[in-house]
C-alpha cells in the first residue's frame, strides 16, 4: 500500500511540474512577468506570397531576446485560420503547444540569456486582403 502511494503521489508531482498554467489573453501578470525576464526583443518577418490566388502564403519568423531564468515562456498566438508548420526554440524542433491563444516554450529548450525562436507558418488568408493586383494587411500583432 506504502509503495503505490509514493509512486502516485511522485507521478502527481511530476505531472503538475510539467503543466504550465495558460491563462487566455495577456493578464496584467503576465506582461509584468514577461517584463522583467524578456529584454532585447526583436521579430523578423518573411512572406511568400504566389502569384495565384489560390495558392497559400507562407510565412517566416525569427524572435530573438534575451532571458533571465529558465521558466517556461508564453509567446502570444491566436490560430484563427493560421497554423504553425514548424517551430524550433535555439536549435531544438519542437511540437508546438498551442494553449489558449499561447505557444507555450518549455524550459528545456530556453537558456539564460540570448535566445532564438524559428516559426514557419500558414498565415491566415482573411488577414492578407490579397487581389489580383495587390495585396495588403494591418499586420495585427495578435495573428
Amino acid at each position: 500500500m506504502k509503495k503505490t502511494l509514493l509512486l502516485f503521489a511522485t507521478l502527481a508531482v511530476l505531472v503538475s511540474c510539467q503543466q504550465t498554467p495558460v491563462e487566455p489573453g495577456v493578464s496584467r501578470e503576465l506582461a509584468l512577468e514577461r517584463h522583467a525576464r524578456v529584454s532585447e526583443l526583436s521579430y523578423g518577418l518573411d512572406f511568400s506570397i504566389p502569384d495565384k490566388l489560390e495558392e497559400p502564403c507562407e510565412g517566416w519568423e525569427l524572435i530573438t531576446f534575451t532571458l533571465k531564468g529558465r521558466a517556461p515562456l508564453l509567446l502570444d498566438w491566436r490560430p484563427g485560420g493560421q497554423s504553425i508548420k514548424n517551430l524550433e526554440v535555439n536549435g531544438i524542433p519542437l511540437e508546438p503547444d498551442a494553449r489558449n491563444e499561447h505557444i507555450v516554450i518549455p524550459r528545456r529548450v530556453l537558456k539564460k540569456g540570448r535566445n532564438e525562436v524559428h516559426v514557419s507558418f500558414i498565415p491566415e488568408e482573411a488577414t492578407l486582403n490579397r487581389h489580383p493586383e495587390y495585396l495588403y494587411t494591418l499586420l495585427v500583432p495578435e495573428r
